[in-house]
This record gives structure tokens, sequence and C-alpha cells, in this order.
């Protein structure tokens, strides 16, 4: 073997024992990253970290050193910051356009990655984060997939995650120690383990319960030929509602589905106990209302204008609150209220119910028997005027 092959064996002996050694420290300090990354200079995971962003070229000079790019910023010779924030009405936004972007090529010393308001797609990956992050921020992208809390960096102290499509649950036992601020708003986790610290600031907790009862109101209507209509997002099974308000602690609030032409049957009695108001007039829903089983927090409910059929029975166990109830231009047969105590509903629908009927025939009775003593006093007046 010749002295200059010997060379270049050492030399990429060498290279190797070091690469070895860097992959094992980052290892332990929990990044988990190809080994093709820590082959690569600083530049090179730049240029690989936007290089399936749309406009890159527009934004990115390749004349330049990733450390002169817009919203990149270093320290030490390092890079340390990144600020590729879009805001359509600042002039100073930076729009990535459209793309795709893998967190793992981020550079190992970064301390702050932003990149809000970009429509840009990702996979979370909480072990690929640099161990240095402190601030990571994708509020409204276009990330998916669960974060695993244990493994994100131990030093981080703000999270924004706000209006993506993450999933799973927020265990708050992982969490980074020192993290201080967490958004999770507008996202798909579905459950919440354990509180927070009380040091960290949570902003979207509602949200969880809110996907929770958004899923039951699908069940609601399930049976609904065009419930398509009513769903302005999925993810997998799940689904989010249109014109549903809420609670602040989360619960649904109220439903607003009047005049969408929704046609089919719909089951009311499912429906969340935090439900006050439901607004269904002008479609055309069948199904059988259980008043007893109605939401407990029921407090107006407007069902004008569709096709539902039955006889309708008011009892003790119907809502407390329950005030108001509109069932004009439907199918009803009767509407019968049995001793409720003080409250009685005021129940708009086509016809008297069971109870003004018996008042009706009460009233009646009541004439004819005063009636009746008239006619006997006018005779026996009569008799004894003549007589």
């Amino acid at each position: 073997m010749s002295v200059g092959s010997l060379l270049l064996f050492e030399l990429l002996k060498n290279c190797h024992f070091e690469l070895r050694d860097c992959i094992k420290e980052n290892q332990r300090s929990g990044r988990d990253a190809t080994p093709l990354y820590y082959s690569m200079s600083e530049g090179e995971q730049m240029n690989v970290l936007v290089s399936q962003l749309s406009r890159r070229f527009h934004l990115f000079n390749q004349a330049l050193t990733p450390c002169e790019w817009l919203g990149v910023f270093q320290e030490g010779g390092s890079i340390t910051g990144i600020t590729w924030n879009s805001n359509k009405e600042d002039p100073n936004g930076i729009d990535l356009g459209t793309g795709f972007l893998d967190t793992q090529w981020l550079p190992s010393r970064l301390q702050v990655f932003q990149m809000r308001n970009n429509e840009v797609k990702g996979i979370f990956c909480a072990a690929s984060l640099p161990r240095s992050l402190l601030d990571f921020n994708i509020a409204h992208c276009l990330f998916m997939g669960t974060v695993e809390w244990k493994k994100l960096p131990d030093c981080m102290i703000s999270l924004n995650v706000d209006s993506n499509y993450l999933e799973g649950s927020v265990d708050f036992a992982q969490v980074p120690p020192g993290l201080q601020y967490l958004v999770i708003s507008a996202n798909w986790f579905t459950e919440a383990v354990f509180l927070p610290p009380t040091t960290l600031e949570v902003l979207g907790l509602a949200d969880i319960i809110s996907l929770s009862d958004y899923q039951i109101l699908y069940q609601a209507i399930g049976k609904v030929e065009n419930n398509s209509i009513l769903v302005r997002a999925k993810l997998g099974s799940m689904k989010k509602l249109e014109d549903i308000s809420f609670h602040e602690e989360g619960q649904a609030l109220s439903l607003n589905w009047a005049n969408r032409g929704l046609i089919g049957s719909i089951d009311l009695c499912i429906v969340p106990n935090s439900v006050r108001f439901m607004y269904l007039e002008n479609n055309l829903l069948i199904g059988v209302i259980d008043f007893d089983q109605l939401p407990r927090a029921l407090e107006i409910m407007n069902l004008r204008r569709n096709k539902f059929s039955q006889c309708i029975t008011l009892s003790p166990r119907t809502p407390n609150g329950l005030r108001f109830v509109d069932l004009r231009e439907n199918q009803v047969t009767d509407v019968i209220h049995l001793d409720s105590g003080e409250h009685k509903p005021f129940v708009l629908w086509d016809g008297p119910s069971s109870t003004q009927k018996k008042e009706s025939r009460g009233e009646l009775c009541r004439f004819s028997a005063l009636y009746a003593v008239f006619v006997c006093f006018s005779v026996l007046l009569t008799l004894f005027i003549f007589l």
C-alpha cells in the first residue's frame, strides 16, 4: 500500500472516530438524528432544511452563507436563531410559500426557531429538535404527528404549536422542567394527563374538552344524510363542526344549525349536557324527542319547520331550566304536561295541548252546571209566580 493510501486511510479512520464520538455525544444529550446529519457542515444542514420550500430561491441567496440569510442570526460563528414568521400585512414578514420542512436538519446549537403563519408541512418529532432549543414556534402551520413530551429539549422554555394537526395526549408529567409557556390550541389533542405545573402557562386546554364534545355532536347527527355540510375540519375519524359556540372552559354552549337544509334523523338525547341553546329550525329533521333525556342545561330549543311527528310528553324529569320550545310546523300530535310542579316550559305548536283540552272541558262542564242551575231557578221562579 502506498504512503498516500495509508495517509488517506488514517484520515478516513480519524474522521470516522470523530463522527462516531459526535453521534454518541448527541445521543447522550437525547437528540435523534442520522449519521449523515453529523457528517455535514452547518451550512449544508441549512441548505437541506430549506430544500423543499417553494420560495427558497426567492428568499435565500445561494451566493450567501446561511448565516447571512433573511431571518437567520448567529453567535460565535454558529447559527443560534431563525425567525421566519410570515405576516401578509408586514413587509418584513417572511413567506416561505408551501412545501415540507424536516426539523432534524435544524442546526445543533439553535436556541430560537420561529416559523409562524406559514403553509409549510412537517412531522413533529420532539427527539430530532436541537437540545439547545429554548423557543420553538410553529403556530398556524401544517405540522402533523404526536408529541413525545419527554423527548423535548430539557432546556425548552416556550413551545407554541397553535393551529396545527397534532394529536394524541398532552402529558404534563413529562414536559421539560423549565417550560414556562405552552400553546396547544386548535389542534387534535384528545386528552390531558395530569394537571400542568403551577409554573407553566398553558393556552388551549379548553380545546381538548371541545374536541370531545365535537365527537359527541357528530354522533348525534350521524344519521343525518347530508351531515358533511356541518364538518369544517377532520383528521382521521375525528371531526370539528361548524356553528357551535363553547363555554370558556371548553364545553359546548349552543348549536346554531338553522336553515342548513339538514335531512334525516337527529338524536337530541346524546347532545352534551352543557348545551343551553339549540336552534335547528327550517330543516327536514326527524327523530324521537325524549324530553326527559335532553341536555340538563337546556333553556331554549327551536325545532320549527321540521318533520318531527310524535306526542310530546313533558314531565318532572324534563330539564328544569327549559323555558321555551318551538314545535310549530312539524307533525306533532299532542303535547302532554304531566304534573311538573311550578316549572312548565312554554311550548308553541300547531294545536292545543291535552292540558288545555282538559281545561277547556272543565270550563264547559262548569258552564253547563251553572246553566242547569239557572234553568232550574227560572222554572221554580215561574211556578212560584203563577201558583
